[in-house]
C-alpha cells in the first residue's frame, strides 16, 4: 500500500500524502485492535516507519513589517483581481494562518461571530483548528460575500468546479497567481523576498504568536497542528 502511494505520488512530482495516508490506516488498524479484531497487527507498520517520517521544510515566515505594508499598499499600482489576491493571503494571515486549501473550504457555519471564533477540519490533516475570527478578516470575507458560491466563505471555487479534480485544478492555478502578485509586490516594496507566496501566511502567523509570548498549545489549536510540528515546520527566528 505504501508503494503504491508513493509510485502515484512519483507521477505527480509530489509526496501524495504519504505521511497522512498511513497515520490514518494505523489509526484504524489500533482501533480495531483495541476491539479485539483478528488481524488487526500494528507490526505491519513496521517496515513504513522512515516514511511516517515529516520531510525536512523550511519555514516561509515573513517579518511582520511585510505584513503591515501589504495591509496599506497603493492599490491604484494593482489590478482588482490582484487586490483580491492580496486580500485572501491577508486573510488567511488574519484566520491562524490557515492553509490555502482550507480557506477555499470554509463555510459561514464554521464561525460563530459572537464568540468570534472558526471551528473547522482541516482538509489535508485529521485535525481540528480552531482560530479566532478577527475583524480584519471578518471585513475581506463581507467584501467577497455575494461572490461565493453556497455557503463558502470566500469565492475561490466558481460554479463550474464540481469534481474534485476541477477543484484540485483551480486551487493549483489560483496557488501560482496569488504567489506571483506577491511576489510583484514585493518588488513594489522594494523587498527581496522571491519565497513569498500563499502558504507564507501560515508560518507568519505562528511566527508571530510565538514571538509575542503567546502559548504555543493556544497557537498550536488556532492552526489545527502539534506543537512539535509548528515549532518544526514553521516558526522562524526573524
Amino acid at each position: 500500500y505504501a508503494t503504491y502511494i508513493q509510485t502515484e505520488g512519483i507521477k505527480k512530482g509530489n509526496r501524495n500524502g504519504i505521511r497522512t495516508k498511513l497515520n490514518i490506516l494505523y489509526m484504524i488498524v489500533d482501533k480495531a485492535r483495541m476491539r479485539g479484531i483478528p488481524g488487526a497487527n500494528l507490526e505491519a507498520f513496521d517496515i513504513t516507519d522512515d516514511r511516517f517520517q515529516e520531510p525536512e521544510t523550511e519555514s516561509k515566515a515573513l517579518d511582520m513589517s511585510i505584513i503591515r505594508a501589504l495591509e496599506n499598499l497603493d492599490a491604484s499600482l494593482f489590478t482588482e483581481t490582484e487586490l483580491f489576491y492580496i486580500d485572501i493571503f491577508l486573510f488567511c494571515f488574519y484566520c491562524g494562518g490557515m492553509a490555502p486549501i482550507d480557506s477555499a473550504y470554509l463555510t459561514w457555519s464554521s464561525i460563530d461571530k459572537e464568540k468570534r471564533k472558526i471551528t473547522y477540519e482541516r482538509i489535508k490533516y485529521p485535525k481540528i483548528a480552531r482560530p479566532p475570527f478577527l475583524p480584519r478578516a471578518e471585513k475581506i470575507a463581507e467584501k467577497y460575500k455575494d461572490q461565493c458560491c453556497g455557503d463558502y466563505v470566500l469565492p475561490l471555487f466558481t460554479r463550474t468546479d464540481m469534481t474534485e479534480m476541477q477543484r484540485k485544478s483551480r486551487m493549483n492555478y489560483l496557488s501560482l497567481q496569488v504567489s506571483a502578485t506577491l511576489r510583484r509586490a514585493m518588488d513594489v516594496l522594494g523587498v527581496n523576498d522571491d519565497n513569498i507566496c500563499w502558504y507564507s501566511a501560515r508560518g507568519t502567523y505562528i511566527t508571530m504568536m510565538l514571538d509575542r509570548k503567546y502559548d504555543p498549545g493556544i497557537v498550536a489549536q488556532h492552526c489545527g497542528n502539534s506543537v512539535l510540528t509548528i515549532y518544526k515546520n514553521y516558526f522562524k527566528n526573524l
